[in-house]
């Protein structure tokens, strides 16, 4: 059993983190060594496995993963999951701070990862893949299929998303919070940035959606900041009203 003071096990995965090389992930051991190797988040990685990461629910006395990246040491690597998923991922953090498999994303590169199955309960931004991208980071192909409850902005797939782009994604399951912020079925709120060249396109959510204070409450992004760039290109996106819950 694992308690906040036992350790958990880690295995580095095989690889160099390079472009040629990446670091290849296909245990839920290397998912822990993941979460602590900060010194490597700027670096190359992939899913070679689909990975059963049900027992994160018992790490930490039930608080579960510790998101990859921070405010202070953002991912800013490059990251395929070549079509795999991680299954069962639980993360319980009372940190305030960008909350999912991956934290703060910041100019990251996130790439046909599947998220299933998890549990995220956060008091900070929050999503199924990522609690927060921004500035120019790149998602695409990604999906995450979760319940996803946060006191502040949250989103099936990412919680927050800013001047950055997100491409043929989709998510479904539940999302809700019981704080006044944004809430929606893919992307808690949106910001297109101020000279950016982004991307919003092809996404789907069949999220449903629950809140009872949320300021802006919808089946595809809760939240939108109108303003900003006119480099922003954003189309084809659709939403499952009856499965939200929203118009």
């Amino acid at each position: 059993e694992n308690s906040a003071t036992t350790t958990i096990a880690t295995a580095t995965p095989p690889g160099a983190g390079t472009s040629g090389d990446r670091y290849r992930l296909s245990t839920v051991d290397h998912l822990a060594w993941f979460m602590h190797a900060y010194w490597t988040w700027g670096a190359y990685f992939q899913l070679s496995a689909d990975i059963d990461a049900s027992a994160t629910s018992t790490w930490y006395d039930g608080a579960g993963f510790i998101p990859v990246g921070t405010s202070a040491n953002p991912f800013t690597g490059d990251f395929t999951g070549t079509g795999h998923t991680i299954n069962g991922l639980y993360v319980n953090r009372d940190l305030n701070a960008a909350t999912g498999f991956f934290g703060h994303v910041d100019g990251g590169r996130i790439v046909d990862t599947g998220i299933l199955n998890a549990q995220i309960i956060a008091t900070g931004e929050a999503g199924g893949l990522a609690g927060k991208i921004e500035n120019s980071s790149y998602i695409f192909g990604c999906f995450a299929i979760d319940d996803v409850f946060s006191t502040d902005r949250a989103g099936g797939l990412i919680g927050r998303s800013n001047a950055s782009s997100v491409i043929n994604c989709y998510a479904g399951g539940v999302v809700e919070t019981n704080g006044s912020s944004s809430i929606g079925g893919l992307i808690g709120y949106f910001w297109k940035g101020f000279d950016e060249s982004a991307e919003f396109r092809d996404c789907y959510a069949y999220t449903e959606v629950l809140a009872q204070d949320a300021e802006d409450r919808l089946g595809l992004v809760g939240g939108y900041g109108e303003y900003g760039s006119p480099y922003t290109t954003i189309r084809d996106l659709y939403w499952d009203r009856q499965a939200s819950g929203t118009n």
